[in-house]
């Protein structure tokens, strides 16, 4: 702002004017964030409640299938 003709009541007024701007906006970003933060909750509350214990254990994967060249002949 130096190399601007502005007098030095105009660029302290630039500064406050963006450092208010600034402020804002970051205060709107954090408002929108915790909304769709808030709103996640709805589709979560759907989500089964299952218990430790209640979902069997997993199995042992399946062996790979046999490529042509490697099956008994």
């Amino acid at each position: 702002m130096e190399r601007t003709g502005a007098a030095p009541e105009q660029v302290a007024e630039a500064v406050r004017v963006n450092t208010e701007a600034r402020l804002q906006a970051l205060k709107i970003g954090l408002l929108i964030m915790a909304a769709v933060a808030a709103l996640a909750i709805i589709p979560a509350s759907r989500l089964p409640a299952y218990r430790p214990g209640e979902i069997p254990a997993a199995r042992a994967p399946a062996p790979p299938a046999m490529r042509e060249e490697e099956a008994p002949a």
